[in-house]
């Protein structure tokens, strides 16, 4: 069905005002749960002056970004938006094995140190110093590998080879305040998959998002990532404290893919023919060709 002058058909229609309504429910989700730099002031630890700088920044990344993109390219960050919020609710629950919780970064450390979400793992409550362990998320949707190894590239010249961790610098959840050094991964899918599960979650199905296909796809690209680094950081001497960083973290996410194992087996097809999958194992293994 075509509407006005031919130009805008009725499904793009339904399609502009779920991405709209959708990306309104994320973000006013967001603004709840999302740290503000501005209260780390008076922490201590935190210097006030440093805060204001990357504050201020933020802010001029922020308007800059509106001022020099169309109006293409926005609709593309609201989609991203979108799987944003879906990825952070989801892994504060059932997409996690109820095994973590899963907070957005404040601004700084989205625009400044480009972590959108992390996965804080819940720690064990018998231990006597529990502690507390994050895995940081860019989300990013494209068919295209130019766009994802550009990602993926900036984690590995920026973090991989120089055995470092992407520092969180302003969390404040349930658990922890405070600072926190994270290991990153990207989370890749296709558009039609945000929509997806977009029009789920409107419709408020969750029982049919919690076993969404997709969750195998995600599970298993950030198992890939999480084992190419600990791979490449032991073929090449990363250092024994950094790979025990890493050892602790992939350890504390198998507790969690172990748990899904039965559903990911069951969806091995799925993630086999996924593009976004097959192009994030196609970089993690070109990474460590040459390795032993």
């Amino acid at each position: 069905m075509e509407g006005i002058g031919n130009n805008i058909s009725f499904e793009s229609m339904q399609e502009d005002y779920l991405i709209n309504s959708q990306e309104k429910f994320f973000e006013d989700q967001k603004k709840r749960y999302q740290p503000n730099a501005e209260d780390f002031l008076k922490q201590p630890g935190f210097d006030p002056e440093e805060i204001k700088r990357e504050v201020e920044l933020t802010e001029k990344l922020k308007f800059q970004w509106e001022e020099n993109n169309n109006d293409f390219e926005k609709k593309n960050k609201q989609i991203s938006n979108i799987f944003e919020g879906i990825i952070i609710d989801q892994f504060c629950g059932e997409w996690m094995a109820n095994k973590a919780e899963a907070f957005p970064t404040a601004d700084p450390d989205d625009f400044l140190r480009k972590v959108d979400c992390v996965i804080e793992f819940l720690p064990d409550e018998d231990a006597e110093n529990p502690e507390y362990l994050g895995l940081g998320i860019d989300v990013t949707f494209s068919n295209d590998y130019v766009t994802l190894k550009n990602k993926l590239d900036s984690i590995w010249n920026n973090d991989i080879e120089k055995a470092k961790q992407s520092l969180v610098k302003y969390v404040d959840t349930e658990n922890y305040k405070g600072s926190m050094n994270v290991f990153r991964t990207i989370l890749c899918t296709t558009k039609e998959t945000v929509l997806e599960l977009a029009k789920l979650h409107k419709n408020k199905e969750r029982e049919k998002i919690n076993e969404h296909p997709y969750l195998a796809d995600a599970l298993s690209q950030i198992k890939t990532q999480l084992e190419t680094y600990y791979l490449y950081a032991q073929s090449n001497g990363l250092g024994a404290g950094y790979l025990k960083a890493l050892a602790k973290t992939l350890g504390t996410f198998y507790h969690v893919y172990e748990e899904k194992e039965g559903f990911i087996e069951d969806h091995a097809s799925d993630v086999e023919n996924s593009e976004t999958y097959k192009m994030v194992r196609s970089y993690c293994e070109s990474k460590l060709k040459g390795t032993s």
